[in-house]
């Protein structure tokens, strides 16, 4: 006894004999699960955050560019890490002006290899830090930021859009194949 089972994906609507054929998402072991759900959520999630982070950082340099502070700070310490691919920190201190009065802030950044070899330790180093926010800082000869350039704004947004498309495909698929496993 044949039995048909209708299925229906957008608008088209066929009838299938249960034997027989049936939907490429169903005939190919593609079925509505969970974890198609948690990865597309995720997905989706994940290049939202990112793309706020991105934004955020972009933001925090140009309010670093338009309203900087700009101290002399004083090389508390220098240090080299990793053999192959050398990086170079340096620890600085600096006079920082708030509303509860002068405070002396240390930091850590990552310097420039010609930055390192020309910093002596209890020299002086010029330090630019955001008015509004103390903890928006740059040294001079930091490495640079990665959203010094609009254009690195930009590339990190066109890869947040992809991982978001990849994620809403995933949703596409969860929701489509369920809708099919429902009616069948």
């Amino acid at each position: 006894m044949a039995t048909t089972v209708r299925y229906q994906l957008f608008i088209a609507s066929r009838r299938y004999n249960a034997g027989n054929s049936a939907p490429f998402i169903v005939k190919h072991g593609l079925i509505a699960s969970r974890s198609e759900l948690l990865l597309g959520l995720f997905l989706v999630g994940l290049s939202l955050i990112g793309a706020w982070y991105s934004c955020k950082c972009r933001a925090d340099f140009l309010a670093l560019e338009q309203d900087p502070v700009v101290v002399e700070g004083q090389v508390l310490k220098l240090w080299a890490t990793g053999r192959k691919g050398r990086t170079y920190h340096l620890l600085c201190e600096y006079p920082v002006q708030t509303d509860s009065g002068a405070s002396i802030v240390e930091r850590e950044v990552c310097v420039r290899q010609e930055t390192y070899g020309q910093l002596r330790v209890g020299e002086p180093v010029v330090v630019r830090y955001c008015r509004a926010d103390s903890a928006n800082f740059l040294v001079e000869g930091q490495v640079s930021r990665v959203f010094s350039s609009a254009g690195a704004l930009v590339a990190a947004l066109i890869v947040l859009g992809l991982v978001a498309l990849l994620g809403c495909i995933n949703l596409w698929e969860w929701w489509a194949t369920r809708r099919l496993l429902r009616h069948a």
